[in-house]
């Protein structure tokens, strides 16, 4: 699929007429499936890619749109440039085939789905430990305490910390 894609690229790009247009300040809402219909009165899109966040996967607010056909980038990007779409001026205009990058619409034929990163974070923190390296948390966690040990009695304070039950490991 890459390779056709990176071949479609080539073809596009030794070609005059820009297949490609960059559409700018999208609202919110304003998604892959809205461009597809949206532009899709000017010709037949070939693909959408919408930017996204990798973190949250919230919109940039800009896009690209491929048409099947040649020229009618052209036209959409003149008759769309400046359209006030819910209360946002779209910037659109067309690309020439060298501005196109190959990986601009890597991954535009997949829904985006963002990472559970606290679900990540959690399954890593809970994770099953070996004897050693639960001996190598203790032992960093036993000098960290002394050294607050240390600075606390320094202080002229006494108080004593009691120490946690050590993690029992299941079987």
């Amino acid at each position: 699929k890459e390779a056709a894609a990176q071949a479609e690229v080539q073809k596009a790009r030794q070609s005059k007429a820009s297949q490609v247009i960059y559409v700018g300040h999208l609202p919110h809402g304003f998604y892959e499936k809205e461009l597809q219909g949206f532009f899709s009165q000017f010709g037949t899109v070939s693909r959408v890619k919408v930017s996204r966040s990798k973190k949250t996967g919230a919109s940039k607010h800009y896009a690209f749109v491929e048409f099947e056909h040649g020229g009618i980038a052209d036209i959409a990007a003149s008759a769309m440039h400046g359209y006030l779409l819910f209360e946002r001026l779209l910037e659109v205009r067309a690309l020439s085939p060298s501005e196109v990058h190959p990986d601009t619409f890597k991954g535009a034929d997949k829904k985006f789905r963002a990472i559970p990163w606290s679900t990540v974070a959690a399954k890593r923190q809970n994770r099953e430990r070996t004897e050693q390296q639960e001996a190598d948390r203790r032992k960093r966690y036993e000098q960290r305490n002394k050294r607050r040990m240390d600075s606390i009695s320094a202080a002229g304070i006494s108080y004593e910390l009691k120490q946690p039950a050590s993690k029992k490991s299941k079987k």
